[in-house]
C-alpha cells in the first residue's frame, strides 16, 4: 500500500521540483496531482503535454509516482442557484479544463482522477443528470488511460454555513452512482474527512462500499464540524474504527492524503518546519498502515 499526499501545499511550499524531493525524503512514495487550483494555462491545450512529461521525469528520478490526480472544481454552476438555469460560460470553461486535466493525469501514469460530482440543489433527476455528466468523460478516459474517480460530497445548509449532505454523500450512495457506470473506466474515491461531517462514520462509509467498489482514499481529519483537511489524529475521527474497517474489506487501494489544511497553509513560508510536518504526514501514513496490516492479521 503506498502511501501519498496532493501537491497542492507541497508544491506552494518548495516548488514541483523541490517538492517532489523532499516528497521522497519524508517518506512518501507516491503523489495526487492537484489540478484544481493551477491556472488553466499550466494544462491548457498548448502546455499540458510538456508540464505533465516534466513532472513525470521529475517523480521518476526521484522513485516515485502519481498514483493519483484531482480534477477541477465545480465540475457545473448555475444562475441565479436555479438548478435548471446552467452558467452556460462557465461549464463550457469547466469542462475543457477537466478534460485536459484527464489527459494531463494520462501523461503522469495515474491510475485515476477525481472528478465531483454536481449537487442539482433538489432537483428529483440528480442522480440521472450525474450519471449523464460522468459518462460524457468516459472516451477522453479512455483515450487518457485512467479511470474517472467519483468523490463524496457535502453542501451548506439554506442561509447557513452550516453542512449538510447534498451529492454522492454517504457510502450507500457513493456506491450507488458507481454501480450505475462502467467499472472499465469509472471508480471510487471515499474521502473520509467528508464522511462524519454528514453524518456518517467513515468506518459505515467503507463497509458499505466493500472491497469491489473502494480503491482510493483521501485521508484527513477534523473537528466534526468544519472540513478542515488536519492530519488524522488532530481532529476527532476515530482511526482504530477506520483501519480496521480497512482491514475488515481487505482495502487494496493507496493511502493518499489530502491534509492540506490550514496547518500546512500557514507554514508555507516556514519550509525547515514545513518539512518536519510533512515527515510527520507520511509517517503517519505509515502508522495507519501498519494498523490495517495489523487488523488484518488478526481476523
Amino acid at each position: 500500500m503506498k502511501v501519498s499526499t496532493t501537491t497542492s501545499s507541497l508544491f506552494c511550499t518548495f516548488g514541483e521540483t523541490d517538492g517532489i524531493k523532499a516528497a521522497k525524503d519524508v517518506g512518501f512514495d507516491a503523489l495526487d496531482m492537484n489540478l484544481a487550483f493551477l491556472p488553466y494555462e499550466y494544462y491548457n491545450e498548448e502546455n499540458y503535454e510538456k508540464n505533465a512529461e516534466r513532472l513525470k521525469n521529475c517523480a521518476d528520478k526521484n522513485g516515485l509516482v502519481f498514483n493519483q490526480a484531482h480534477a477541477p472544481f465545480p465540475t457545473m454552476k448555475f444562475r441565479d442557484g436555479n438548478p435548471y438555469l446552467c452558467n452556460e460560460a462557465y461549464n463550457k470553461e469547466a469542462r475543457e479544463k477537466i478534460e485536459h486535466a484527464v489527459l494531463f493525469a494520462g501523461i503522469l501514469g495515474t491510475e485515476r482522477i477525481v472528478i465531483h460530482p454536481v449537487d442539482f440543489l433538489g432537483r428529483g433527476d440528480q442522480k440521472e443528470q450525474n450519471i449523464r455528466i460522468f459518462e460524457s468523460f468516459a472516451e477522453v478516459a479512455e483515450k487518457a488511460g485512467v479511470k474517472i474517480a467519483l468523490e463524496n460530497m457535502w453542501g451548506h445548509g439554506k442561509g447557513t454555513k452550516n453542512i449538510v449532505p447534498n451529492v454522492c454523500s454517504t457510502g450507500q450512495q457513493l456506491g450507488e452512482y458507481y454501480d450505475a457506470l462502467d467499472p472499465k473506466r469509472f471508480s471510487v474515491c471515499l474521502d473520509l474527512g467528508h464522511c462524519g461531517l454528514i453524518g456518517e462514520a467513515a468506518e459505515h462509509a467503507v463497509h458499505a462500499l466493500g472491497h469491489d467498489r473502494l480503491h482510493a482514499l483521501h485521508v484527513h481529519d477534523n473537528n466534526g464540524v468544519a472540513d478542515e483537511h488536519t492530519l488524522p489524529y488532530f481532529g476527532v475521527m476515530n482511526w482504530d474504527n477506520i483501519t480496521k474497517a480497512l482491514a475488515d474489506i481487505d482495502y487494496d487501494g493507496d493511502l493518499t492524503f489530502e491534509a492540506n489544511g490550514d496547518m500546512f497553509i500557514r507554514l508555507e513560508k516556514e519550509k525547515r518546519l514545513a518539512f518536519d510536518a510533512y515527515r510527520l504526514m507520511a509517517d503517519t501514513g505509515r502508522a495507519l498502515v501498519n494498523k490495517i496490516a495489523e487488523y488484518k492479521e488478526k481476523a
